[in-house]
């Protein structure tokens, strides 16, 4: 796909009309909100300051979340 540059805003073409109600439409529109959620990530903390006793207690939650983020995203369809 190449790739175009423009000067201005103006220069560049407007784009191309599509029939909001027509079935191809829908579908990509489908397409995309499927491809948003997929794209999505989740925080892999909560929010706020979190306390931990030592740095060992501190890994071990770091990777406690990070498989239970890899455990979420697989059982997605």
């Amino acid at each position: 796909m190449p790739v175009h540059r423009f000067r201005d805003v103006r220069d560049v073409p407007p784009p191309p009309a599509e029939d909001p109600h027509a079935p191809a439409f829908l579908d990509r529109v489908f397409d995309l909100w499927a491809f948003a959620r997929s794209a999505v990530v989740a925080p892999l903390h909560p929010p706020g300051v979190q306390r931990f006793e030592s740095i060992e207690a501190a890994d071990a939650a770091r990777e406690a979340a990070i498989f239970a983020r890899m455990r979420s995203r697989r059982s997605e369809p």
